[in-house]
Order: C-alpha cells, then sequence, then structure tokens
C-alpha cells in the first residue's frame, strides 16, 4: 500500500488498540511500522511508549533518544524526520525523557528536557512551572532569571506578568520581586489574586490590606480562603478569615487542610505548618502530602513521611511505590526491590511495577517468578516482543 496513507492508519490502528489493551496487536503493528520506516521517528516513538507503559524504561529511554537523534540528522541534512507528526521526534519524546529522568531525581537532565518542551511549546504551562521548581530549588535567582531571559525576554508584558505568576506561586520571594519590577516597567499590573499572594510571599501587611481595600470581592473568592487563614495565622487579626463555610464533608476538609498545608510550605511559613499539621493530622493527610512532596522532588521529605505511616501499617500502595524508587535511585537496590514488591502485593493491576522489578533485578528466580505474576495477570503481554528479553 502507499506509505502516505498507510502510515496514517497504522499510527490510528495502534492508538485505538492501545486504548482497548490490545497490546500484542499494537506491538505487532509498530514492529511493523519499524520494519518499513525505521529512519524516521514515529514507530521509534511508539515503541518507547508502549515500553514506557509496562515500566521498562531503560528501553524506552533509548527509544525516545533515538527519536531526537533520528531528527537531529535528518534536519542537518534538510529533509523530514517524520511520518505522521514532527511531535513524535521532538515534543513527545522531550516530554517523556524530562518524566524519565524525573523519577529517577536526575534534575540536570529533567531540566535539560523539559527546557527542550519549552522551545518546542513556551505555552506550555506545566512545563514552565515544573522547570521553574526544580531551577528555583538548586540555583541562585540572577542565574535563573538569565537561563528564561532566552525563552521569556521580559520587554514583552505578558512574559514579566506570566514569570511573575509562576515564582509567586511556587514561593520565591526575590524573582517575584525581580518578576514585580519587570511588570512595572511595563506598565503591566499583576492580578489582584497574585498580589495577594505576593504581598503574603513578602509579609507586606500595609500592601495586603490596601489591596483588600482596593479590591473588596477578593474575600469572596472561594479559591483564595486559604490566603484569608494564612493572613490571620500570619497577622494575628481573625478578622482576615472568610465567613464560616457550610457543614463540609470528611473529603472537603482533609482537602483545604492539605491545600492550606501546601500553600503555607510553598509560603515558607514553617512554623504555621507544623502547628496546622500537628492540630489535624490524620493518615489520610499525611499521605497527600507525601504524595506533593515527592512529586515535587521533595523526595527525602516524601519518604520521611511515607515511612512514619509505614511503621504504622498505614502506608498505601502508591507510597510503597515512590520509597522504592527512592532507594533504587540511590543504589540501595535490595531495599528498592523490597518497597517494590510490598506495592505489587497490594496492587497487582500496577502493570508499569512488573517491568520496574524485571528490569533491576539479576536474579533469575525472581525474574521468573514476576514474569509468571505478570502474564497470569496480563495474559495479553505474555507474547509480546520485548517480553522475550525481560
Amino acid at each position: 500500500p502507499s506509505d502516505g496513507w498507510y502510515s496514517f492508519c497504522l499510527d490510528r490502528m495502534i492508538q485505538t488498540l492501545f486504548s482497548l489493551e490490545r497490546y500484542k496487536e499494537a506491538d505487532d503493528l509498530i514492529n511493523n511500522g519499524l520494519e518499513r520506516w525505521n529512519d524516521f521517528a514515529d514507530y521509534h516513538c511508539l515503541k518507547g511508549m508502549l515500553l514506557d507503559h509496562f515500566g521498562f524504561r531503560e528501553n524506552a529511554r533509548r527509544e525516545f533518544e533515538q527519536c531526537i537523534q533520528l531528527a537531529d540528522k535528518a534536519e542537518k541534512k534538510q529533509s523530514r524526520f517524520w511520518l505522521i507528526s514532527p511531535d513524535y521526534g521532538r515534543l513527545i519524546p522531550y516530554k517523556k525523557l524530562a518524566e524519565i529522568h524525573g523519577c529517577r531525581q536526575d534534575l540536570p537532565q529533567t531540566v535539560y528536557y523539559l527546557s527542550k518542551v519549552l522551545q518546542q511549546k513556551p505555552k506550555d504551562t506545566a512545563c514552565l512551572y515544573q522547570i521553574s521548581e526544580l531551577l528555583a530549588a538548586h540555583e541562585d535567582g540572577p542565574s535563573v532569571a538569565g537561563f528564561f531571559a532566552k525563552i521569556y525576554p521580559t520587554q514583552n508584558p505578558l512574559h514579566a506578568k506570566l514569570l511573575f505568576q509562576i515564582f509567586t506561586l511556587i514561593g520565591h520571594a526575590d524573582l517575584s520581586d525581580h518578576y514585580y519590577n519587570q511588570c512595572l516597567r511595563n506598565n503591566m499590573e499583576p492580578e489582584p489574586a497574585d498580589l495577594l499572594r505576593y504581598h503574603l510571599l513578602t509579609r507586606n501587611h500595609a500592601k495586603y490590606n490596601k489591596l483588600l481595600q482596593r479590591y473588596p470581592e477578593l474575600k469572596n473568592n472561594e479559591n483564595l480562603i486559604e490566603y484569608f487563614h494564612i493572613a490571620a495565622m500570619v497577622w494575628q487579626d481573625e478578622s482576615y478569615l472568610p465567613a464560616p463555610m457550610p457543614e463540609a464533608q470528611n473529603n472537603d476538609e482533609t482537602s483545604f487542610h492539605l491545600s492550606l498545608l501546601i500553600h503555607l510550605y510553598q509560603l515558607k511559613m514553617f512554623e504555621q505548618f507544623d502547628q496546622i499539621l500537628t492540630q489535624v493530622s490524620s493518615p489520610a493527610l499525611i499521605h497527600q502530602l507525601a504524595d506533593y512532596f515527592y512529586a515535587h522532588h521533595q523526595s527525602e521529605l516524601a519518604v520521611d513521611y511515607y515511612l512514619y505511616l509505614f511503621d504504622r501499617g498505614e502506608l498505601q500502595a502508591n507510597g510503597l511505590r515512590n520509597i522504592g524508587i527512592f532507594y533504587v535511585n540511590r543504589g540501595q537496590l535490595a531495599e528498592g526491590l523490597h518497597f517494590l514488591r510490598g506495592c505489587l502485593e497490594m496492587n497487582p493491576q500496577d502493570c508499569a511495577l512488573y517491568g520496574m522489578i524485571l528490569s533491576i533485578t539479576d536474579d533469575q528466580q525472581l525474574k521468573e517468578q514476576i514474569k509468571q505474576q505478570f502474564t497470569e495477570r496480563f495474559p495479553a503481554i505474555k507474547n509480546l516482543s520485548f517480553m522475550q528479553q525481560a
């Protein structure tokens, strides 16, 4: 068949089979695509996505890197590197590699690939927040500002406003100041809600009050309720507290307390953080807080909370998973495998765990045991091409 329409049909079929969890058929079609178009990025990317789904992250990493290499090589020759979409050679591999290196706590590589994502897609605010958070935690303010000046020159008022919002959310006072001044130079006033947080971050009581006088409607904004609780704590003034809410369900209370604790941590209000956590502590809240810290590269702090719950028999499956990955990243493979296997017992439906364990262990007996559990739980994966070498 003609390459033009056939490659598109093949791609759509693979995506559909993947969503239907018919992985063997998807794998066969991907291999078909690789045989026909090995010099294009598309099917290498799809292979990487399949490998990543089942936890074979090292193999997936090689496929995604191959996508980028093929794209680089083709561009040097001024030729095309994709059949279906350029995203298969650039944006998707960059995102997946940032995710893989982030899971490995390899921060330089994570930042590198996130920066590549932003170069491709500057309006990806989730990526911008993630890279800003990493850079702010590990680099000085001028270095971070210099990095972003290349992607978001602040002569553009909207760039200054965006970066002010990002660093105010992250809780970096110096960079928030820097971009606030850039906004003023550009006659660009930030949003009132962002200014409210900024005045909390910089502990500017007078400007906080002046802003509320200027925008009294802010006190009716339910999305800002945590800010008023924080103001009441910091400035010891209960008049900042909003009107009492209707009787909340337990889940709502946990969500509110989690959000309040995260805001306090971001705003560097550690005394108030400890005070609230002591008052409202529960296993569910501590677990969600640990999940937040782990997702935001505060892995040692997260593991302290996870181990606290583990010692009390209250740790959930994803906590076991995250501790296991944490230990594997530190080279403590036996400890890591112990927690990953514990997670597998608790959540055997997590298909990526099997691939992770198979990729980590050299114990052939354990490999055979995990393979057997894997194929019993997911019979469709038994004849996948990469399972033969697992």
